[in-house]
């Protein structure tokens, strides 16, 4: 059999694992729904849940598949303080709100959006405000000898192979902490002291050490499995979108779908992003500065729809034109802003203009449509 490529996909909502083979087709596919953890600082993610899952589902795909490589992508806004071989403080969840004293005085400290492309965000969707939090509530874990700071996908990395590093993907995707235009750490970063905390930079995708010996015993994968070093999820998506045959080398925008819905135009005007309207720049793998634009589309489709994990039904565009026609022939049913200070519409309240009624869909379909209509317009989308 060809040897086999596992993709851990650590998301907000939900963590996958994949299997897939040489040729691209996705073999076999896990899901975990993520739980939240309440700590002494608040909501944490489950990262000790995750693991566990990890080890289990890895000892399952191994029975079935000669696995020679993992390579983990996971989403943004999130870090881990390494010392000593080990996790020293729980990472902390991005919906968590910092405390208003040290948040003032955190907004104080911070670069412009020119230097960063890093927007001002609540909760800490900006990982400065996270670990300038941190730091501030527990000096004691930032003064241990050896500290690194590692980006979320490769903490993952670590956790399998023992190596640390950083990637460009996850420190350019709204951390207030790098400078796109510049690809260098950001004067914040800096000024704070976190610069020099950061674990070494790596290229996506590459080769950072074998499974830990330990963790091979435990799934009974080979010891000559190759972990990889991981990249931030919506630019994950990109770049597998612009590998598509029908894109490639052609002006293209990217809408990655989620917990978050991101439109990405590598080909946009980075002078005309609106700051104040949710919009970025992200930082493709490679270094580029990607104009971007998102709002939480799964999120705002789960408070809609009030279900657990929607399903929004497919439909030929025949049947879809059809239903337009007559949602457009209503009165708006739907109005943007559900998510303070998220989005395009972020500092408006929303919600359903009249009580939802069965078979609604359709109107949050069309809703979704509107939104993201509006991010690509904010990244100069064309054609």
């Amino acid at each position: 059999m060809e040897v086999c490529t596992v993709v851990l996909d650590v998301g907000k909502t939900h963590t996958k694992l994949s299997v897939w083979g040489g040729d691209g087709e996705r073999l076999e596919q896990t899901v975990r729904v993520n739980q939240t953890v309440v700590g002494r600082f608040g909501r944490e993610l489950d990262t000790g849940g995750i693991e566990a899952w990890l080890v289990e589902a890895l000892s399952d795909v191994g029975r079935r598949w000669p696995v020679r490589r993992i390579i983990p992508t996971a989403h943004g806004a999130a870090a881990a303080l390494i010392a000593e071989d080990r996790l020293v403080a729980p990472v902390a969840d991005y919906e968590e709100a910092t405390p208003p004293a040290l948040s003032e005085t955190y907004d104080g400290l911070r670069d412009s959006f020119a230097q960063t492309g890093s927007p001002s965000l609540p909760g800490g969707l900006n990982l400065g405000r996270q670990l300038f939090a941190l730091a501030a509530r527990d000096p004691q874990t930032r003064e241990r000898l050896g500290l690194k700071i590692v980006t979320w996908p490769e903490y993952w990395s670590w956790f399998l192979c023992g190596e640390i590093g950083c990637e460009r993907s996850s420190l350019g995707c709204h951390t207030d902490l790098w400078a796109p235009g510049a690809e260098r750490y950001s004067p914040l970063a800096g000024r704070l002291g976190f610069a020099d905390r950061f674990a070494p930079l790596r290229q996506a995708g590459e080769a950072l050490g074998a499974l830990r010996p330990e963790l091979a015993r435990r799934t009974g994968l080979s010891a000559q499995v190759t972990v990889h070093c991981g990249v931030h999820d919506s630019n994950a998506g990109l770049m597998a979108a612009r590998g598509h045959g029908e894109i490639r080398g052609k002006a293209a925008t990217v809408l990655s779908t989620g917990t978050w819905f991101v439109a990405m135009n590598p080909g946009g005007d980075l002078r005309r992003l609106n700051p104040r309207r949710d919009c970025l720049v992200n930082v493709s793998p490679a270094g580029r500065p990607t104009p971007s634009a998102r709002f939480m589309g799964g999120r705002e489709t789960q408070l809609l729809s009030e279900e657990a994990a929607p399903q929004l039904q497919m439909r030929s565009s025949r049947a879809c034109a059809d239903i337009l026609a007559q949602l457009l022939d209503d009165e708006p049913a739907i109005v943007p802003g559900l998510i303070p200070g998220v989005g395009p519409y972020g500092d408006h309240h929303g919600g359903w203009v009249h009580h939802r009624q069965q078979g609604s869909d359709g109107a949050i379909a069309l809703y979704l449509a509107a939104v993201a209509s509006e991010m690509l317009h904010l990244v100069s989308a064309k054609e």
